[in-house]
């Protein structure tokens, strides 16, 4: 269990820091009236005796303060000499004193207010793919079974829901979620005043019925996560969004769990109902893997649960250059053999396949190259038998079929 295993550990952090903050404060305050008070008593009394205890009450009265005073300054000065290598240090930095301000605003994330909205495209830098073209034209159209290659290929998102999470994704963290969302009216109603696919799919029963819709919820679903900044979380690895696997120091800014936080230890998210789930209608457990997120998807599809079916779904699998929308691509640790499921062994990763183009097919992935490059996408050429960095140890898979 880490120090900041859970993000209440960094309220209480933050009250005992605006506690020494105050102490910093008051007790030069206090010394001076005490010391105030006793020179007036050495002053008008008579009493030699009472002269000579004011004296050792002023010298007392020094010595606690002093003491008092460098105490939070003492324990601020070990916490930067140890850094935030160390988690206690870590929490100990995130963590900011409360005393001049009515809210934690050091948690929140970057006021949406202050955001430059002539630019829709993602930072390449940060959000790492391709990111040229013009936002504002139609990303795409249906060609048969696949999407073409038009403006859309190479994008994070569509361009009307790139913009939507670019002007978005900084609007609140897990600090400032509830107020957040109380003051627009509710999760549910942000959701919706966001417009495009998340207005379009926001409480909706969905049944979809063809290959445009199905890439629609999922842009919804990532969409959102990518807005909230989801962390992963498996029931033992954890990574922080916009960092890495194991350590929670570091987490992009747009991140739901700031730096230094982990949400483990309290089970797994609600995959059965992503509306639920990102809403927080029963908790704020914003994390996802590879296989919850694929459910989420084809759930809120209406599709049905598939992240760990492959067994059946295998029965006949398929080539890169064979791969259709909706299919998923399992991958294995140990040598298989496609034709023979009894060596299917050591499973350990699921995606699926979300655009197909003449040359490749890409795959969208909610496990931890999701969480932690805050990018869904990448990419297979068709004649491809090494794929995300599995040499054949692979299976692609058709659970659904999914109408053109």
């Amino acid at each position: 269990m880490t120090t900041c295993q859970d993000p209440g550990i960094v309220s209480f952090i933050s009250i005992i820091k605006t506690i020494f903050t105050m102490i910093e404060i008051i007790a030069p305050v206090v010394l001076m009236v005490s010391l105030g008070y006793l020179f007036l008593r050495n002053i008008t009394t008579n009493d030699a005796k009472d002269f000579k205890k004011n004296q050792y009450r002023i010298l007392n009265a020094i010595r606690a303060s002093v003491i008092v005073f460098f105490l939070p300054v003492a324990i601020n000065l070990v916490m930067i000499i140890i850094g935030e290598n160390f988690e206690i240090g870590a929490c100990w930095k995130e963590a900011k004193s409360t005393i001049f301000s009515t809210k934690s605003t050091q948690y929140y994330k970057n006021n949406s207010t202050n955001k430059k909205t002539t630019s829709f495209i993602i930072d390449p830098s940060k959000y790492k793919n391709n990111y040229s073209g013009n936002p504002n034209e139609k990303y795409s159209s249906l060609s048969g079974t696949s999407y073409s290659s038009g403006d859309y290929k190479g994008k994070l998102f569509s361009p009307e829901t790139l913009k939507i999470v670019n002007a978005h994704k900084n609007d609140f963290n897990y600090y400032n979620f509830k107020s957040f969302m109380s003051a627009h009216g509710g999760a549910g109603n942000y959701i919706k005043s966001l417009g495009g696919v998340f207005e379009k799919y926001y409480g909706k029963k969905v049944k979809v019925q063809n290959k445009e819709q199905f890439h629609e919820v999922s842009e919804y679903v990532f969409g959102l996560m990518t807005i909230w900044g989801f962390d992963y979380y498996n029931n033992r690895k954890y990574c922080k969004w916009g960092g890495s696997c194991g350590s929670v120091s570091k987490a992009a800014d747009d991140a739901f769990y700031p730096a230094g936080f982990a949400y483990r230890g309290h089970g797994l998210s609600d995959k059965n109902n992503f509306d639920n789930l990102i809403t927080g209608k029963k908790e704020l457990n914003m994390t996802t893997n590879c296989n919850w997120t694929v459910d989420m998807v084809y759930i809120k599809a209406g599709l049905g649960s598939v992240g760990t079916k492959y067994k059946n779904a295998c029965k006949t699998n398929y080539t890169a250059a064979e791969a259709q929308v909706g299919d998923t691509i399992h991958f294995f640790k140990s040598n298989i053999d496609k034709s023979n499921p009894s060596t299917w062994h050591n499973w350990y990763h699921v995606a699926y396949i979300g655009e197909v183009y003449p040359d490749k097919i890409v795959g969208y992935d909610g496990g931890s190259y999701f969480t932690n490059n805050r990018n869904y996408k990448w990419e297979a050429k068709k004649n491809a038998t090494k794929i995300h960095g599995n040499k054949n140890n692979w299976l692609i898979c058709r659970p659904v079929k999914i109408p053109g």
